[in-house]
């Protein structure tokens, strides 16, 4: 039973599960666990992606193009982005530049939601060059309803899925686009955590320019190099717009609905209070993924 029906998109009570640990409703019938009803394999083919690279560099490129197809350019062309967070370490051994991914979460409308293009920051530089390129989140005319509450990308197009799960490698970045009223804080005391040693202070720089000194950023990055789970909240509405970034050598790097059904197959969920990573430091145990039955996401 849903405690809070209306954020299920106003379909009732018995169609949504009141998750504790994540503070929100987590609705079977509001949207797609399927990251395809979002952005297909065609959809993602042809979407701008960006990387940082070894050298760096960012790099942009479409997601079906190989390296030699793709453009890069200096930090410093992107004057509203804060950057200063992102990193990529060399390939051991090789002198070749290495590549690392930059996966994508808007925040700007508050719903802190997965999106498979650059951010649009990115796709501007791009279209300078390439004026033909269309940005997959455009126009909401590319987009056809598929049942109450939920609507699919037609072909080419993408439609923003709202709260995410970033799943992610070690050594790639998620940037997270950003308004004056809307930005990503880290939820310290999320029960989802496993990372002790996580520096969130780049959150806290960005919070304070942001507030602080009323500094215009279009979008903020920075590098995970630590397997572990992050729980991320909007800065206005952090209990209701929530991105999960899943940092592990193992899963392939996606984007993800933020479902229960996901959070399942990812082996995710909150670790038990007495193991629970306390932002003072105390308590704390080494990260460590723990499966979990459906049932106990919602202890």
């Amino acid at each position: 039973m849903c405690s809070q029906a209306s954020l299920c998109g106003g379909t009732g009570a018995v169609n949504g599960f009141y998750s504790k640990s994540l503070s929100r409703c987590l609705c079977s019938n509001a949207g797609s666990s399927s990251a395809d009803d979002f952005c297909d394999a065609e959809c993602q083919g042809n979407a701008l992606q960006a990387y940082v690279t070894s050298t760096g560099k960012i790099f942009l490129k479409l997601g079906k193009d190989s390296v030699s197809q793709g453009q890069s350019y200096s930090k410093s062309d992107f004057p509203t982005l804060m950057l200063d967070g992102l990193s990529c370490s060399p390939v051991e051994g090789s002198d070749q530049t290495a590549y690392c991914q930059i996966q994508n979460v808007d925040a700007t409308g508050g719903s802190m939601g997965g999106k498979f293009e650059a951010s649009e920051a990115f796709v501007k530089k791009w279209q300078e060059t390439h004026p033909d390129y269309v940005s997959l989140y455009a126009s909401s005319s590319s987009r056809r309803v598929l049942g109450e509450g939920r609507e699919l990308q037609a072909s080419g197009g993408a439609t923003e899925m709202p709260s995410a799960i970033i799943v992610s490698a070690p050594g790639q970045a998620v940037s997270f686009e950003t308004s004056p009223e809307h930005f990503p804080v880290y939820l310290r005391n999320s029960g989802y955590n496993t990372n002790p040693d996580f520096d969130d202070g780049p959150f806290d720089t960005l919070k304070t320019k942001i507030t602080g000194s009323g500094v215009a950023i279009a979008s903020f990055a920075v590098t995970f190099a630590t397997e572990g789970v992050y729980m991320f909240g909007d800065y206005a509405d952090p209990v209701n717009a929530q991105t999960l970034v899943l940092v592990s050598a193992t899963e392939t790097p996606a984007i993800l609905p933020l479902t229960a059904d996901n959070l399942a197959k990812l082996g995710v969920a909150p670790l038990p209070p007495a193991l629970q990573v306390l932002p003072n430091g105390l308590g704390v145990i080494a990260p460590v993924f723990i499966l979990a039955s459906l049932g106990a996401l919602f202890l």
